[in-house]
């Protein structure tokens, strides 16, 4: 039994030197962190002397430019002005609109409403004109822009440009189609004063309304 607990032992302690040697070897392999080896203070680095700075002597973004902006100023001053009304000089041919734009949509409403955000609260009820009081002409490179706050002369004008210009939603010649079924319809409906029409004059008639549709 001794030669072998000898035997044990001797396996055992070679084990436990070759389990040392490894683990010195594995510790030596690991770079380890240098220290400067000099006298006096330690070096430290620019974050510890960035946070090592009183509060007040930080680097804070400079706002003087955003506080001197004089154009913001000026349109601050614009916007607090009144508006006012005068009759409009502008005119262009019939032929020329391109269509229209009524309401909440046109280019002048917009206008107002960015008007709006300068007013507080206790402003918004004294708006100088509504949305239903505001048309916009489409004319080719510029839009004419209206107010009309009397309401008879809105729709005048409104019934006079959707017949002129045969609209439904505003563009020109997008009623047309429409407009010539109504004709058709009135050729087909008796005459009321009981005057008589060929076939073929009807037919003459109906051609030229298709063309026009066209």
């Amino acid at each position: 039994m001794l030669p072998k607990q000898t035997s044990s032992a001797n396996w055992n302690s070679k084990v436990k030197s070759r389990i040392e040697t490894t683990l010195d070897t594995f510790t030596a392999r690991i770079p380890q962190k240098r220290v400067p080896q000099h006298s006096g203070d330690i070096p430290v680095s620019s974050k510890d002397k960035h946070l090592a700075q009183p509060q007040g002597e930080r680097i804070s973004p400079d706002v003087s430019e955003i506080s001197d902006n004089s154009s913001i100023s000026n349109r601050e001053e614009l916007y607090e002005e009144d508006f006012s009304f005068q009759q409009s000089k502008a005119s262009c041919a019939l032929d020329s609109i391109k269509g229209f734009v009524y309401g909440g949509r046109s280019s002048r409403f917009w206008m107002l409403r960015k008007h709006a955000n300068y007013l507080v609260p206790e402003d918004l009820e004294k708006f100088p004109f509504c949305s239903w009081d505001c048309l916009s002409l489409q004319v080719e490179n510029r839009n004419i822009d209206l107010v009309i706050r009397n309401e008879a002369h809105m729709r005048l004008v409104l019934k006079f440009l959707i017949y002129e210009l045969k609209t439904l939603d505003g563009h020109r010649g997008t009623a047309t189609r429409v407009h010539s079924h109504i004709k058709r319809h009135l050729l087909d409906a008796p005459d009321p004063n009981k005057r008589y029409m060929s076939e073929m004059t009807r037919q003459k008639q109906v051609l030229r309304i298709d063309r026009q549709a066209q």
